[in-house]
């Protein structure tokens, strides 16, 4: 029969189906499946163009309005599938609602290990809920997720084990309808909820190079954090709303999970607003958006080693890039801390003119360069190498968190390279340095994904080796250089699974290297 029309039973359990109906011939034969359900044709591809149209339409009138990052709390968001779910609301809830139903009724087992992929590569996709107060709420229906996280993690889940495969188009279906209306359940933990299953959905379209859709679901999150006040918590500002919108926290884990969600968040944003070159949705500068959340803790620190109850924070980050100390050393405050840098870096590598308007902006210019230089140098000589990691999800976080924080020094650097030797030895030596990295960890024992930003840096350093390769007089061996761009594109295509990304930036970066070789 044509591919893509068995019944949704048979497709599920990955049966031949001879597509009879209403009741198709396995199905005739088994008591405990379902009535057979049919997926009809999908959107044509003139209806999904004209959808991301209208997202770059109103991303465009975005950027019109607000200038330079969010004034307030409010950010102006368009659903970017609305119309798709309009023109088939007559099947989609049906449909979506079973894949719920089915995960519901499985055994506690089936449950534990269909989400088992996602659980495994959480806290790269931004999962800042405790892990196992979340598993083992699924597996034994304690502490259920609402509907969009569980779509969320279900389409991550699926996206992790087969790279894509046949159920994608129907989990994403399920999880953006869901997401959309989030706001609506009745959850108890409805609102964190609903912030994750967004930061999930923005790093799944990363993963999969749409970065529109991840700037949306990222805007999403950014209104929801700002709205609710959770960048305020434990603000020593008493004018603060300090999550006022949001009950109490129960005890310090839930605190600290509303926490996590802040720079959750504050990551997401800073990373990928810098790396499409949008305005960010967080500025740090104003009041109403300013952070002045404490750090995040890993979450069983929380229970471990609970917040002293009368300890209160202010301008976290601006102090943070002030190199002000903290001694804030978790993988979350350091991935976050990384994110930042590599935002700020990128700003300035932005900004970057050789002929400034005004003297005194030359000058402020090379200030501030100055300043992240050194926040950079003290961060980057605090940080553990990667190779020290105990555990495999640790290594792969800290080899992200390494090579963002090392690729900020590029970024910062770069500008100058053209005239400044010393910010040309600068970017080459960083580069070699993450190259020495990516050679000291067995790259092939990273199954599944890795953080889509990994994607984006890796692509980064590799146009430092080509750029120099290019040059008349190149610094280095050309053959020594040539080895550490095919270094990287290696771990690219070791990384990225087939339509990702990260395969797709390889394609990219190997396109500029075949271009120097002729």
């Amino acid at each position: 029969m044509t591919r893509g029309t068995a019944c949704l039973n048979c497709w599920r359990r990955k049966v031949k189906c001879d597509g009879l109906r209403p009741t198709c011939g396995p199905c005739s034969k088994s008591s405990t499946l379902n009535d057979c359900e049919y997926l009809e044709a999908g959107l044509p591809e003139s209806q999904l163009l004209q959808e991301k149209i209208s997202i770059l339409e109103n991303r465009i009138q975005e950027l019109q309005t607000s200038g330079h990052g969010a004034s307030s709390s409010t950010v102006q968001l368009h659903h970017p599938y609305s119309n798709q779910f309009e023109q088939s609301s007559s099947r989609g809830p049906e449909v979506n609602s079973s894949f719920l139903r089915e995960f519901q009724a499985a055994s506690p087992d089936r449950r534990r290990m269909i989400i088992m992929p996602f659980l495994s590569h959480a806290s790269e996709l931004g999962f800042f809920l405790d892990i196992s107060l979340f598993s083992s709420g699924v597996e034994t229906g304690s502490c259920y997720p609402s509907p969009s996280l569980l779509s969320a993690v279900l389409l991550l889940a699926d996206y992790v084990s087969h790279g894509g495969g046949a159920n994608e188009a129907d989990f994403l279906a399920l999880a953006v309808q869901s997401t959309s209306r989030g706001l609506t359940d009745s959850h108890p933990k409805m609102i964190l909820h609903t912030i994750q299953a967004n930061i999930l959905l923005a790093h799944y379209f990363q993963l999969k190079g749409k970065s529109v859709e991840g700037q949306y679901y990222t805007s999403t999150a950014v209104s929801l954090i700002l709205g609710t006040g959770l960048h305020r918590i434990r603000s020593s500002d008493p004018g603060s709303m300090s999550g006022s919108h949001l009950p109490r926290p129960k005890d310090a884990l839930e605190e600290g999970e509303r926490i996590n969600a802040v720079w959750a968040v504050v990551a997401l944003n800073s990373f990928w607003s810098a790396a499409g070159r949008y305005p960010s949705n967080i500025d740090h500068q104003l009041p109403a958006s300013r952070v002045d959340a404490p750090w995040p803790l890993e979450t069983p620190g929380y229970i471990s080693e609970p917040l002293p109850h009368n300890l209160r924070s202010s301008h976290t980050i601006l102090n943070f890039l002030s190199n002000v100390p903290d001694g804030a050393y978790s993988l979350p405050a350091l991935y976050s801390k990384a994110c930042l840098l590599f935002e700020q870096a990128s700003i300035l590598n932005y900004q970057y003119s050789p002929n400034m308007p005004t003297r005194e902006e030359g000058r402020q210019f090379s200030r501030s360069c100055d300043q992240l230089s050194a926040v950079l140098k003290r961060f980057n000589a605090e940080l553990p190498s990667p190779s020290t990691a105990t555990t495999v999800p640790a290594q792969r976080r800290l080899l992200v968190i390494y090579t963002l924080s090392h690729v900020a020094v590029i970024q910062l650097h770069y500008a100058f390279v053209g005239q400044n030797a010393d910010s040309r030895r600068q970017v080459l030596s960083t580069a070699n340095s993450i190259v020495k990295c990516l050679k000291s960890i067995g790259l092939q024992h990273f199954n599944g994904v890795i953080d889509p930003v990994f994607a984006v840096l890796l692509k980064i350093v590799g146009k430092v080796f080509i750029a120099e390769l290019a040059s008349s007089a190149p610094s280095v061996d050309p053959r020594l250089l040539a080895s550490s761009v095919e270094l990287v594109m290696k771990a690219m295509s070791i990384l990225g699974g087939p339509g990702s990304f990260m395969s797709s930036q390889a394609t990219v970066l190997q396109g500029k290297y075949t271009g120097i070789k002729r």
